[in-house]
């Protein structure tokens, strides 16, 4: 068998055939062709970039992820995902205490690597959320954690939010429930490619389209929100609530130099999306860079709650 290159043996002089003979090599283990995959240092050569898509599935996508329990919490609720053929990335936040919002953020990430243990090789297209992989994902997630509540009282009112992202060729698949996000960066745009699945939302839908009930208060809705405040954590949808998991799905085109967001709502609590506009707009190049840039503006404010940040560049072509 081929031995997989470690991180301390770096691949910088490698030719592009070395490379490729190497990958071909280790194939028909897809496992270790997808890790000595990930090893292969930036930039790509288009050359390999095109044999990992058509041999692999692997869409070398640049990434970076982050996460911090912040400023004001003592233990880490969040966490984060990526599969090992780098198209599939997803943020959740356990709810529930200490040890049951920890139990459901791992059941959420044990169901992603269920979903995702090797490359999709077909590349089809998911035009519907029933056939989309994440959202069989967040099913499986939703039916484990109301098993595992069901069986452990002392873990009963866990539950999840989360969004995840799968990219297939030219699109994007977003799933989310509850007040995790997914942006679009895209050519100094920002865009929420996620509704958020709360109480202070629900509000907002009222108030924008004219509910009697909620108008006759007196004062513009910024008073109102201010008067809410309180309940902005509050979430309509959650995994482990509900027998029927209320995800979200749809679906977005890309376009190469496009930049996705994925980050639970300790980052966009912290932040409102004119000032994330900016910071992206001025955060240096480098997707590793700005993501802990992202990280450190966020831990500059009062970060009371867990961050947990994922940056998905597009690269060209697609």
């Amino acid at each position: 068998m081929c031995h997989v290159p470690s991180q301390t043996h770096p691949l910088e002089d490698m030719s592009t055939n070395a490379i490729l003979s190497h990958l071909r090599g280790l194939l028909p283990d897809v496992t270790a062709a997808l890790t000595f995959a990930n090893l292969i240092p930036e930039p790509i050569d288009p050359v390999i970039d095109a044999y990992l898509r058509d041999h692999l599935g692997f869409w070398r996508l640049r990434s970076a992820a982050e996460s911090h329990v912040g400023n004001k919490r003592q233990h880490q609720e969040d966490g984060s995902f990526s599969s090992l053929n780098g198209r599939a990335f997803a943020v959740i936040d356990g709810m529930g205490g200490q040890s049951s919002g920890y139990a459901a953020t791992k059941l959420v990430i044990e169901a992603l690597e269920t979903t995702f243990p090797l490359p999709n090789l077909t590349q089809e297209r998911f035009e519907v959320p029933q056939t989309c992989p994440l959202m069989s994902a967040f099913i499986r997630a939703n039916a484990a954690i109301m098993h595992q509540s069901e069986h452990h009282p002392y873990l009963r009112g866990q539950g999840a939010t989360a969004a995840g992202v799968f990219i297939d060729r030219d699109h994007v698949n977003v799933v989310h429930i509850g007040d995790c996000r997914v942006y679009l960066w895209r050519q100094g745009h920002l865009e929420a490619l996620t509704e958020d699945h709360s109480l202070i939302n629900e509000y907002k839908k009222l108030w924008d389209n004219g509910d009697p009930k909620i108008r006759e208060h007196a004062g513009t809705w910024e008073e109102i929100k201010t008067n809410a405040e309180r309940y902005k954590n509050v979430v309509t949808r959650c995994l482990g609530f509900k027998d029927h998991a209320e995800a979200q799905w749809s679906r977005h085109a890309l376009m190469a130099g496009d930049e996705l967001l994925l980050c639970s709502d300790g980052l966009h609590d912290m932040i409102p999306d004119e000032k994330l506009a900016t910071l992206l707009d001025t955060l240096p190049s480098g997707t590793a860079g700005r993501c802990r840039a992202l990280m450190d503006a966020v831990l500059a404010t009062e970060a009371s709650d867990n961050i947990s940040i994922i940056l998905v560049k597009i690269p060209p072509p697609l």
